[in-house]
């Protein structure tokens, strides 16, 4: 692999990451002292620039919140400073306008702030999302019905993925993926490799892995594949240990034994998943001793049969 080749390898596994920790934040987690300009552009920038990765130019500046203002998309500030609701109806704006344009997006914004919540469920059809906590969360907060369907990587099978994998020469390894530094997850992966035998490979760069960069000491870093290598390497490890939803799912759908850990920020899709897989037990819980029992992945296969017949179902029918 080239030079350029390798660093575009590394900035799409970089943005890969950062999505896998991204999410928006509810309402409870936005400020609730009022704020200046120049701290809501650095608040919203903290929010969403995992959105905008790539992209040349700034996605909020303190003009194009004042635009917004004067084209009457949004409230105005109260004496230069913006309160919550503020925050709010930003989030939703930078989050929509990837998607619609801004006159779209005025039609949908409710002019009534107590609305604001209601207003992104109230213009389609049809809401779904992929965890069942959430959808609990949204279906009361605006008064319809929520479904709960599964992540569209689900949505295939086993034979479907594998038959996208490209498998490394050699495999049969102890494989770590890490969105962010976890210390109990990689001292699993020792006393497995100490227990079996076993070489552990990281698909993730050294500062997702560990703080420590030196206790990396011996760990075969495997940085420069794409997605069918990620796939090989899940598909050919004796077992995975990750905090990325995305690992953990393809550890379920390709059958391996893995342990999940939960990540700081969002581990809400993980629980949700394993639970509705019947694979609560592939969580990691530092009291539990029988960490590597057999799973029934019959009975996986049914439960996932099911959720992807009726997610499909949803899907079909809202078209």
């Amino acid at each position: 692999m080239n030079n350029d080749t390798a660093a575009s390898a590394r900035r799409l596994a970089e943005w890969m990451e950062a999505l896998e920790r991204f999410s928006l934040p509810d309402w409870e987690a936005l400020p609730q002292l009022d704020l200046y300009m120049d701290q809501v552009v650095l608040l919203l920038t903290r929010y969403l620039e995992p959105m905008y990765a790539g992209e040349d130019e700034r996605f909020i500046t303190a003009s194009i919140i004042n635009n917004y203002v004067r084209m009457k998309v949004m409230p105005p500030p109260v004496k230069k400073k913006y309160s919550r609701a503020h925050i709010a109806y930003l989030v939703i704006i930078c989050a929509l306008k990837q998607s619609l344009s801004i006159s779209q997006i005025q039609q949908l914004l409710p002019e009534d702030r107590e609305k604001l919540a209601k207003c992104v469920g109230g213009g389609f059809s049809a809401v779904s999302l992929r965890e069942r906590t959430d959808a609990d969360w949204v279906e009361k907060l605006i008064g319809r019905p929520v479904r709960d369907v599964l992540d569209p990587v689900l949505l295939l099978d086993r034979g479907e993925w594998e038959a996208l994998s490209r498998p490394p020469a050699a495999g049969d390894a102890i494989v770590v993926y890490a969105t962010q530094p976890n210390e109990d997850l990689m001292e699993q992966a020792r006393a497995l490799s100490a227990r079996l035998g076993r070489r552990i490979v990281s698909l993730s760069r050294p500062d997702t892995l560990s703080r420590d960069p030196g206790s990396l000491a011996g760990i075969q870093m495997e940085l420069d594949g794409g997605p069918r290598e990620f796939l090989g390497w899940i598909r050919s490890a004796c077992c995975v240990l990750t905090n990325s939803f995305h690992a953990t799912a393809f550890s379920a759908l390709l059958e391996k034994p893995f342990l999940s850990f939960r990540h700081s920020g969002r581990s809400v899709r993980q629980t949700d998943l394993l639970r509705k897989l019947g694979l609560s037990s592939r969580l990691w819980d530092p009291d539990r001793e029988d960490l590597w029992t057999g799973t029934d992945w019959a009975a996986v296969r049914g439960r996932l049969a099911e959720e992807r017949a009726a997610s499909r179902r949803f899907i079909l029918e809202n078209l």
